[in-house]
């Protein structure tokens, strides 16, 4: 014959853990099936103890603190249960019970088994008059403590001339849980959008041919192994080489445009100009660079927001001769070439058309890449 069902509805939070990570907390709350109240002698958690996949900690319940729970009516209890288990919770002070509508506590200091896998931890209700527990299976999951993440989205050559392909790259850091299901790559051509399907197992893509400086946006498809599907987007950019360049003199560094993307030729992000800056307000800065290069900037806003950016170059003497202007409500990129010696001034500010509040100052993100067709940063 079954056993009853609990009384209570439980939920136990959170539904994964780390394995191997110190310090990790369990929630139980317990709320009414119907309504009115039950009384409990006890309510407890029975941990399966060890190293395996199948346990949750290595510790004993010695180990672990217990709080959140009615103190004045509730006590704390720990019991071993064999040499794999042990039961861990709160009973009540009373020999009889404790009439309650919901009841919970929380778990403190655990230590999660090394051992990635799933836990299974019985919630026990233990009711006057009964002579066996009601109870009810949770599952934990252990993930690995590897971080994963789908990052470092860029073309193999930043700067490509008018017709010619290029190839973008990105990283993925795997932690055995999550899986790949399908990558998206979307860019535009001056004859429209292009949408490619790279293998979900690909790190590299070729686009292209190219005619115009072109955004590269990819959007990656996640399934974690205990939640809902989950989408991770990054943006990168191309630059091609025709009139802009032209506009702003001769590059003196054009015999050494195979030098861009070389290590330690002073290209990469400009410090303080990466997606962690959140930028509201206007926002102006200049840059002088040390050599011929490629500036890229790309700008994001908030839901409901537009920024304008505007790149001027100038000259030596501080003459203005080029401008470059950018104005966006999604996420978009210009390049701008500085020659040596020659100072980028930037501008930047954001506004809404929806409530006073947002007009105010609504969030952006402002992020510059340099690009030297020569060796030297930009300053």
């Amino acid at each position: 014959m079954s056993s009853p069902e609990t009384a209570f509805a439980y939920t136990l939070k959170p539904e994964t853990v780390t394995a191997g990570r110190a310090d990790q907390k369990l929630t139980l709350d317990g709320a009414r099936k119907t309504k009115g109240t039950v009384t409990l002698k006890s309510l407890t958690l029975r941990i399966p103890r060890g190293a395996q996949d199948k346990h949750l900690t290595p510790d004993d319940a010695q180990a672990l603190s217990i709080s959140g729970f009615d103190d004045k009516h509730f006590k704390e209890v720990r019991e071993p249960f064999g040499s794999e288990h042990f039961d861990i919770g709160i009973k009540s002070t009373h020999s009889k019970g404790r009439a309650v509508s919901a009841i919970g506590f929380t778990l403190s200091g655990l230590k999660a088994a090394h051992s990635v896998g799933t836990a299974e931890v019985i919630v026990l209700e233990e009711h006057p008059g009964e002579s066996s527990p009601r109870t009810v299976k949770k599952s934990i999951t252990k993930l690995n403590s590897a971080v994963f993440r789908i990052d470092g989205l860029q073309p193999k050559r930043w700067l490509v001339d008018g017709g010619e392909k290029s190839t973008v790259r990105w990283r993925v850091c795997d932690d055995k849980q999550h899986k790949v299901t399908g990558y998206r790559l979307d860019y535009t051509t001056p004859i429209g959008p292009v949408t490619q399907s790279p293998a979900t197992t690909a790190l590299s893509a070729e686009i292209g041919p190219l005619q115009q400086d072109t955004v590269v946006q990819l959007t990656a498809s996640v399934k974690p192994p205990a939640t809902e599907a989950v989408t991770i987007t990054l943006t990168t950019y191309v630059a091609v080489a025709g009139p802009r360049l032209n506009q702003v003199g001769d590059l003196r560094a054009r015999d050494t445009v195979e030098l861009m993307g070389q290590p330690f030729n002073g290209m990469g992000p400009v410090p303080g100009y990466t997606r962690a800056f959140t930028r509201t307000g206007e926002h102006s800065s200049s840059f002088t660079a040390t050599t011929d290069g490629l500036l890229v900037l790309s700008a994001e806003t908030s839901s409901g927001a537009t920024v304008t950016a505007d790149l001027q170059l100038k000259n030596t003497a501080g003459t203005q001769i080029h401008t470059q202007h950018l104005v966006t409500s999604r996420q978009e990129g210009l390049s701008l070439p500085v020659p040596a010696d020659y100072t980028a001034h930037l501008t930047t500010n954001a506004h809404s058309s929806s409530t006073a509040a947002d007009r105010s100052s609504p969030a952006y993100w402002l992020t510059l890449d340099w690009h030297p067709l020569g060796v030297g940063p930009l300053t």
